[in-house]
């Protein structure tokens, strides 16, 4: 089982970037982003690929207006709102979500918003023409915003996800320099120690992450954070934080199983392999095919 990717909900890094960006845009002090959203999902929340292709523009503006949101931050916020919904089409789903985008971006240049929510959704996808879209949204944000924290940190997922680790490492690192609370910065850089097996380096920066920016759809990333953790104790010998870590784990995956087919990943088999324990041991095999099947 391999570290899974960003889970479909409305969404989880983009979630935060919202927040904080809103402030920063010409938009009315009193929109509610929540009435937005809910009137966003009414209209697009449950549509095919083949609705979402006949999306009418104009009629997102329209909605965007009645909350006093300026037409590209309208048009943003309905892509990710159609993302969960076509991000399993391939590259038919992400033509939907550049269209959307494309015209964010055309109406808005400066928007740096709109260029990393075009490039997160692209990484969302599977399909390798699709990533290679999103490289190109944020290849070119990077060159237009520089210093733009959230664009780094995206680089280096992308180049994380190439397998490219060292290179990502860099990055996370020069994201926690401009801005040390960022807590996907501080995530993913310790995923790269992890999987460097710079063990002692690794669990303290598990440690160090904030894992309250997770919740909502991205909650499942603090459930793999303890998995990973557990084994940086283990790897550094603190077998008994480690078992106290992977008994957590158990019971939580047991009580509810869907957390650990969301977020269960092979950190936790390896260390109840490496503790050598067979009621774990046995424990985790039923789990596993509790959730997974049989022949998990």
């Amino acid at each position: 089982m391999s570290r899974n990717r960003v889970r479909s909900g409305v969404i989880d890094q983009r979630a935060r970037r919202t927040t904080r960006r809103r402030r920063r845009r010409p938009v009315s002090a009193n929109v509610d982003a929540d009435e937005l959203l809910q009137a966003l999902l009414s209209q697009f929340g449950d549509v095919c690929v083949e609705d979402a292709e006949r999306i009418s523009l104009d009629d997102v503006v329209d909605i965007g207006r009645s909350f006093s949101v300026e037409p590209a931050e309208a048009l943003r916020r309905a892509a990710i709102v159609v993302e969960s919904q076509v991000a399993f089409d391939g590259w038919r789903g992400w033509l939907v979500l550049h269209r959307l985008y494309a015209e964010a971006h055309r109406m808005s240049p400066d928007d740096v918003a709109v260029v990393h929510s075009a490039a997160l959704s692209a990484h969302r996808f599977d399909e390798e023409r699709v990533r290679r879209e999103g490289r190109r949204w944020l290849s070119a944000g990077r060159e237009r915003f520089a210093d733009d924290v959230d664009l780094i940190v995206l680089d280096g997922m992308y180049l994380y996800d190439d397998g490219e680790i060292k290179q990502a490492l860099s990055l996370f690192d020069d994201a926690l320099q401009l801005a040390p609370s960022t807590a996907w910065a501080q995530l993913y850089r310790a995923h790269c120690l992890h999987d460097l097996e710079r063990w002692p380096e690794a669990l303290d920066a598990y440690v160090a992450v904030d894992r309250s920016a997770f919740v909502g759809a991205a909650s499942w990333r603090v459930d793999v954070l303890r998995e990973q953790l557990a084994l940086c104790r283990l790897q550094c010998g603190a077998q008994d934080a480690a078992v106290d870590d992977v008994m957590w784990l158990l019971e939580r995956y047991e009580r509810e199983p869907h957390l650990a087919e969301a977020a269960m990943s092979q950190s936790l088999t390896d260390v109840v392999s490496l503790l050598g324990d067979a009621a774990l041991s046995s424990r985790l095999k039923a789990l596993e095919a509790a959730v997974f099947g049989p022949e998990a």
